[in-house]
């Protein structure tokens, strides 16, 4: 599965490609068996098939929790230096940031 594919419409294939992807957590696996058919065929009857590009980003947004955004932002390097001068013992960068 590539670039080109993405605007493509979503089969069932694509979808058991995604489902095998290695180390993909149990809430995308899930959403990707159990409520991902129902919305395919949903939209289908619609008129508006899903592209991969939409199947995709949905099931990366579903592997992210609150703490793998905090742990994202903390690697900017305005907190990085925050958190290097609490460790040097000035703490007000941290407590204090504007």
């Amino acid at each position: 599965m590539g670039k080109q594919n993405l605007a493509e419409p979503i089969t069932d294939t694509i979808v058991a490609r995604i489902v095998k992807v290695k180390d993909l957590s149990p809430r995308p696996t899930g959403y990707l068996r159990r409520r991902l058919p129902k919305l395919i065929e949903a939209r289908h009857r619609a008129g508006r098939p899903l592209n991969v590009s939409h199947v995709v980003n949905r099931v990366t947004t579903l592997d992210w929790g609150v703490l793998d955004l905090f742990y994202e932002l903390t690697g900017f390097d305005h907190f990085r230096r925050a958190f290097d001068l609490a460790t040097e013992g000035d703490e007000g960068p941290v407590c204090n940031s504007p």
